[in-house]
């Protein structure tokens, strides 16, 4: 009885630590695939996959392609900034509406109005990026609490209302 208690003891040792070496190979790939890409841009992302995937067993074809841009080359209308607020962070599109100001130049009033820095047109970040003066919008978007801004990112204006941190979603 004793042989077969040891014996089976140990199999269950032997199977705990295959699945802990698995999940360790598992999460030291992760590690990996997010360093490549800091030298490697990423080719397609896993919904683009998952998608293509569905296309060629529904209808047996892909009609669609894609290119990696880098930022300088994404359309301007297209950049997005991320923009601190107090305690709260807003993706907001990086240029004004209005004359296409960088808002990364710009301040926050009140802990949720973003300031163009150019003609001073504010936005409300509470109100989806909603201008003051008219319909025009930023198209704000909280995020969560626990996105960090990136090392080097923050920019404080001294002479300004209250210092804004603007983030520079460029990489």
């Amino acid at each position: 009885m004793k042989e077969i208690w040891a014996r089976t003891t140990r199999t269950l040792w032997r199977l705990f630590a295959l699945v802990l070496l698995c999940f360790i190979a598992l999460q030291l790939y992760f590690v990996i695939r997010v360093a490549m890409m800091i030298v490697v841009d990423p080719q397609s992302t896993t919904f683009q996959r998952s998608e293509a995937w569905r296309l060629l067993t529904e209808k047996h074809e892909i009609a669609w392609s894609q290119k990696w841009a880098s930022y300088d080359h994404i359309a301007t209308p297209l950049k997005r900034a991320v923009i601190a607020a107090g305690s709260a962070r807003y993706a907001v599109h990086r240029y004004c509406p209005h004359q296409g100001a960088d808002l990364t130049e710009g301040w926050v009033e009140g802990g949720h109005l973003l300031v163009c820095p150019r003609h001073r047109w504010q936005f409300d970040l509470e109100k989806q990026g909603r201008c003051t003066l008219n319909s025009s919008s930023l198209c704000a978007e909280r995020l969560p609490d626990n996105v960090e801004p990136l090392p080097g990112t923050v920019r404080k204006v001294e002479d300004q209302p209250q210092p804004l941190v603007a983030l520079n979603t460029a990489s």
